[in-house]
């Protein structure tokens, strides 16, 4: 197929790639696709084209899947740390066992490798206890910003005051390392 940069597409989303990307095809052309989920029927925009694949981003959602779900967190567009909060919980489970199958025979070779089912986690926010913060000038105001990078950029940090999957010991522990950046930038602000 003839397939180029910034041709607009309506894709029907078949699987869900390595990375978080979701996976079309058109006329067994593969199209990556950003933002959106297996069962989802996208208008996507093209914005790189590869001999091999194309990669896409869903500008707008035409029939949702069924296993979407509406993000708990605002930052999800922007944030490249949870990358399937707009996927129910067990649609995500199901999904990460299907990769390491492919990956085992892909990759490895293995043939009917028995997978287990995957144990979801008890609690799927306030979990994690370990964060790497980023520390850049901001883009808009002067000062820095202290938090996560955005979504594939390691030169840009998304500035928020709280992460969802941070148990409350870390998001105090963002709260402190603002502040001390801060005063190490100006001794003179007290708070």
């Amino acid at each position: 197929p003839v397939i180029r940069r910034g041709d607009r597409l309506e894709l029907e989303i078949e699987d869900l790639a390595s990375g978080g990307k979701a996976l079309a095809k058109v006329d067994g052309f593969v199209v990556f696709v950003e933002n959106a989920l297996p069962g989802d029927r996208v208008q996507a925009t093209i914005y790189r084209k590869r001999r091999q694949y194309a990669e896409a981003r869903a500008e707008q959602i035409l029939r949702p899947a069924p296993t979407r779900v509406a993000a708990p967190c605002v930052h999800v567009p922007e944030c490249g740390g949870c990358r399937l909060q707009h996927v129910s919980y067990s649609a995500q489970l199901a999904f990460k066992a299907k990769q390491v199958a492919d990956v085992l025979e892909r990759v490895g070779g293995l043939q009917g490798v028995e997978i287990r089912p995957i144990l979801g986690a008890e609690e799927i926010y306030g979990y994690r206890n370990k964060m790497e913060f980023t520390v850049a000038p901001r883009a808009v105001g002067g000062g820095v910003a202290v938090g996560l990078h955005e979504a594939d950029r390691y030169d840009s940090v998304l500035d928020m005051e709280r992460c969802l999957i941070q148990s409350e010991g870390m998001n105090a522990l963002l709260d402190e390392a603002r502040r001390l950046v801060v005063h190490a930038i100006d001794p003179t602000v007290s708070f």
